[in-house]
C-alpha cells in the first residue's frame, strides 16, 4: 500500500462516479450515475437484487457474479436471472468454477472498482470510500495502474470485513465458501483475483510439502497451539492437526481463504482449525481466543530466500506474542555459487547480441540487455557451477524483521582449480538456500538436490568476469541485499573488490 499522502485522493464523502452502462447491454442508450443506482434499477426491472446478494456474499461472491454475467452475456441474451435463480446458479455453477474469480473478463471493471457503495454497513474511519473516475486518473498520474487502484479498494475492506464476520467461520461448516472474504493482501495475491494456480504449483512440489509435513510431525506440537501464517490452502494447518495440535489458527488475508475453508470442512478439520482473515501484523491475542501460540509455522520463502518479503511479517508475529513461540522452519542459510558454464550466458545474451548466433541473422540488442538485467529462475546442474559459499544465516527464533537486509563479505575458495592452465570465465552467480526443521529434516534448494519450485536464482553479468585460479585461489566478494520500499522486492548489489571493484546491480521484482 502507498503512504498516507496517496490516500488524499479519496474524498471523505462519496463523489459522483463515472456513468456505467448495462453489463448485458439490455438497457441501450441508458447510463447510470453509480453502480448502486444501476443495481437498484435491475432489481426493480428484472427482479435481480444484487445489493442483497452483495450483503450476503460480499466481494468474493460479487466478483464471481460480475465475471459470470460478462462471460455469459451472449447466452443470457439480455435476460438477468432472478435473485432466486442467481442463488441456485451460484451454488451449482458460479462457485464451483473458480475462473469466475481468477480470470477477470474486463480489465479494471468499473462494476468492481466502484462497487463499495453497495456496502450498506457503511465505511468506518480509514476505510476506502467510493472512488470516482477522477480519483482513478489522479492515482494513475502518480504511477499507479488500475489494478493497483482496485487492490486499494479491496484491501481497504479487510478490517471492516473482519469485524462484520468475527466468529462466523466456525459456524460455516455447511457453507464452505466462506462468504465473508473479499480482499487480497498484496499485488501478488491480487493479480489473479485469488488465482489458485500458485497453490497448485506449491502443493505439487513434493519436496517442499513433504519436508514441511515431516518437520511438523517431528516438532512435538501435540496438545499445543499452532499459528499458520500465510496458510494458503491450509495444508500445513491440517498437518498440524494430524500431528495432534490442540488448535490451529490459520492466518490468510487473501481470497484463497474461502477455498481453504471449503478444504478444511471437506477434510473434517473445521473444529480444530480457525481461519483468521487478517494480515499477521494486525493480529491480537483475542484472535486466538486468548491462547498464546506455542508454534508458528509458515512457508514464507521466496526466490533467493528473501524475495516477497514475508519473513519480517512472520517474525513480527513471533514478537507480538512474547518471542516464546517456536518457529517452523527454525533457521536457514542463503548460499552462492559461481556460474562457470557458458551455455546459459550464450542462450540468454550472446545469441541475441550477435547476429551469427541466432537463426535470423539479425541483432536483437534489447533482448540481450533483458537477458543480463533480469534475475532468472532456473534449475542448474552442479557441473555448471563452481564453489558453494554461505553468505547469510538466520535463526528465525531470534531474528529481527530487518535482518533480511544484510551486507555480506565472503570468499570463494577456488584452490581445487589451481591446475587450470588458462583463466576461468565467470558468467554470473547463482543463489540457493536451505531451511531446517530440526535434526535431519532440511529443505534444500541447491543444485544437485531434488528440484523444487524455487529452483535457483541466477544473477548474470553483463560481461564475463575473468579469474586466474592458478595465481589466486581465492575470490573475494561482497553482496548487499536490501528490500525496496514495497517490502517485497529486493535490490542485490554484487562486488568483487580485487577485480577493479567489478560491480553489478540486480533487482528481484
Amino acid at each position: 500500500m502507498s503512504d498516507n499522502s496517496d490516500n488524499e485522493s479519496y474524498a471523505s464523502s462519496v463523489q459522483p462516479q463515472e456513468p456505467v452502462e448495462c453489463i448485458l447491454g439490455k438497457y441501450k442508450n441508458k447510463t447510470f450515475d453509480s453502480v448502486r443506482s444501476y443495481w437498484e434499477y435491475v432489481a426493480a426491472t428484472d427482479g435481480l437484487n444484487m445489493i442483497e446478494f452483495f450483503a450476503k456474499f460480499q466481494y468474493h461472491g460479487y466478483i464471481r457474479v460480475v465475471n459470470y454475467l460478462r462471460t455469459k452475456k451472449s447466452e443470457l441474451k439480455g435476460k438477468f436471472p432472478t435473485t432466486e435463480e442467481l442463488y441456485k446458479l451460484y451454488d451449482s455453477e458460479i462457485l464451483t468454477n473458480n475462473t469466475y474469480l481468477s480470470k477477470p473478463v474486463l480489465e479494471a471493471d468499473p462494476f468492481i472498482i466502484m462497487a463499495s457503495d453497495l456496502d450498506d454497513a457503511g465505511m468506518s474511519d480509514g476505510d476506502m470510500p467510493t472512488m470516482t473516475s477522477e480519483d482513478v486518473k489522479k492515482l494513475e498520474s502518480k504511477g499507479e495502474g488500475r489494478e493497483q487502484v482496485l487492490e486499494k479498494l479491496l484491501q481497504a475492506t479487510i478490517i471492516s470485513d473482519n469485524k462484520k464476520n468475527e466468529g462466523k467461520l466456525k459456524k460455516r461448516v455447511e457453507k464452505p465458501e466462506g462468504k465473508g472474504f473479499k480482499s487480497e493482501r498484496d499485488t501478488d495475491y491480487f493479480e489473479g483475483y485469488g488465482d489458485l494456480s500458485i497453490h497448485v504449483e506449491m502443493l505439487s512440489d513434493f519436496v517442499r510439502t513433504d519436508t514441511y509435513r515431516r518437520g511438523i510431525m517431528a516438532a512435538g506440537i501435540k496438545d499445543k497451539i499452532v499459528v499458520d501464517v500465510g496458510a494458503g490452502t491450509g495444508i500445513l494447518s491440517m498437518f498440524a492437526v494430524q500431528a495432534g495440535a490442540k488448535h490451529v489458527y490459520s492466518i490468510e488475508p487473501s481470497a484463497v481463504a474461502s477455498d481453504m475453508q471449503e478444504i478444511i470442512n471437506d477434510n473434517g478439520y473445521a473444529d480444530k482449525i480457525t481461519i483468521i482473515r487478517k494480515m499477521s501484523e494486525d493480529l491480537t491475542l483475542e484472535d486466538f481466543d486468548g491462547n498464546k501460540p506455542d508454534f508458528i509455522v509458515s512457508e514464507w520463502m521466496g526466490y533467493f530466500l528473501y524475495f516477497e518479503g514475508m519473513l519480517p511479517s512472520v517474525i513480527k508475529c513471533r514478537q507480538m506474542f512474547g518471542d516464546t513461540a517456536k518457529m517452523l522452519p527454525s533457521n536457514g542459510t542463503l548460499r552462492l555459487s559461481l556460474l562457470t558454464d557458458e551455455k546459459y550466458y550464450d542462450e540468454g545474451v550472446t545469441r541475441w547480441g550477435d547476429k551469427t548466433k541466432n537463426p535470423w541473422g539479425l541483432k536483437f540488442a534489447p533482448l540481450a540487455r533483458y537477458g543480463n538485467s533480469t534475475v532468472g529462475i532456473e534449475v542448474f546442474e552442479e557441473k555448471e557451477l563452481t564453489g558453494n559459499v554461505d553468505i547469510h544465516t538466520l535463526d528465525y527464533n531470534t531474528a529481527k524483521p530487518d535482518d533480511v537486509d544484510f551486507e555480506s563479505k565472503f570468499t570463494f575458495d577456488l584452490s581445487h582449480l589451481q591446475h587450470m592452465p588458462t583463466p576461468m570465465k565467470i558468467y554470473g552467480v547463482v543463489g540457493h538456500f536451505s531451511t531446517d526443521f530440526g535434526p535431519n529434516i532440511t529443505l534444500d534448494t541447491a543444485p544437485g538436490a531434488t528440484p523444487t519450485h524455487w529452483k535457483q536464482a541466477v544473477f548474470m553479468f553483463k560481461e564475463p568476469l575473468t579469474h586466474d585460479c592458478k595465481k589466486n585461489p581465492e575470490l573475494f566478494t561482497r553482496l548487499d541485499c536490501k528490500r525496496l520500499e514495497n517490502g517485497r522486492d529486493l535490490e542485490v548489489i554484487l562486488q568483487f573488490p580485487d577485480k577493479n571493484n567489478f560491480t553489478e546491480r540486480f533487482m528481484l521484482d
